[in-house]
């Protein structure tokens, strides 16, 4: 038995020399702007230690330096989708938006941008403490309130209590909201260099069934799918653009974030 884990444990660590290797081999492709060989590495680098936010960053930079914008603002999404707080992600994501044809634009919602902020300060786990740890505090509070016999206790119990309840509540929607994020594939980023989107779920027969085009590095929620003839090969999405556009375009065309 001591044998076997003595070769696990060997094991585990040339593969862990390995991925650092690669790492380090991926970063000087990069400085030396061999963006196709450093991409060629990060992929051999997923197979070794999996996917981290900063793994789809420099994904994402070697893949706009090689010029498919929308394979970078794929990595740069799904950057951001690991750690919302990844700001050099965002700083990126925004530059190469500002690259593209079909750009984003800002939301001038100030309560939604608020909300999505405080939302993002800190992971669904935080949050989640932060929601039980008011709930319990509450529930102090409330005992504070029924059996305290000095009146500002109690109305510190009672009027604190009511406050934490508010905070428990917005933790929990915090949290869902947070987790919802992290783990939904709701959007994709389309791929091609042109595409033209379909009134109806199947390609486009005349003039008339062609919705709108959209390029490469467009942005799209997935609201409902169709496999046409039981052909996975054939599937197509019913999308939604960010200005509310929807429209039917194939599976092929787009990556999921």
């Amino acid at each position: 038995m001591k044998r076997y884990i003595l070769i696990l444990v060997a094991l585990i660590a040339g593969m862990a020399v390995h991925a650092e290797d690669l790492q380090k081999k991926a970063l000087a492709d990069y400085d030396n702007k061999n963006y196709a060989a450093a991409i060629d590495d990060y992929q051999q680098l997923e197979k070794q230690s999996g996917v981290s936010a900063e793994y789809y960053f420099n994904l994402g930079n070697a893949y706009y330096r090689s010029g498919k914008k929308g394979k970078a603002i794929l990595c740069y999404e799904r950057a951001l989708r690991l750690n919302p707080r990844y700001e050099k992600a965002q700083a990126n994501l925004d530059f190469v938006n500002m690259k593209i044809i079909d750009r984003p634009e800002p939301e001038e919602n100030i309560l939604a941008v608020g909300f999505r902020n405080v939302q993002n300060a800190m992971s669904p786990t935080a949050w989640t403490v932060v929601a039980m740890a008011a709930f319990l505090l509450f529930i102090a509070g409330m005992a504070a309130y029924a059996f305290a016999s000095a009146i500002t206790l109690r109305k510190v119990g009672f009027f604190g209590g009511l406050g934490l309840l508010v905070v428990c509540v917005f933790a929990n929607v915090f949290a869902a909201r947070a987790n919802n994020a992290a783990t939904s594939h709701d959007y994709a980023v389309v791929m091609n260099d042109s595409t033209q989107l379909s009134a109806v779920s199947r390609e486009p027969l005349n003039k008339d069934e062609v919705a709108f085009t959209l390029h490469e590095g467009a942005k799209l929620k997935k609201n409902d799918s169709i496999r046409i003839d039981g052909n996975a090969k054939n599937t197509w999405y019913k999308v939604q653009t960010a200005d509310n556009r929807e429209a039917w375009i194939k599976a092929s065309a787009i990556e999921e974030i």
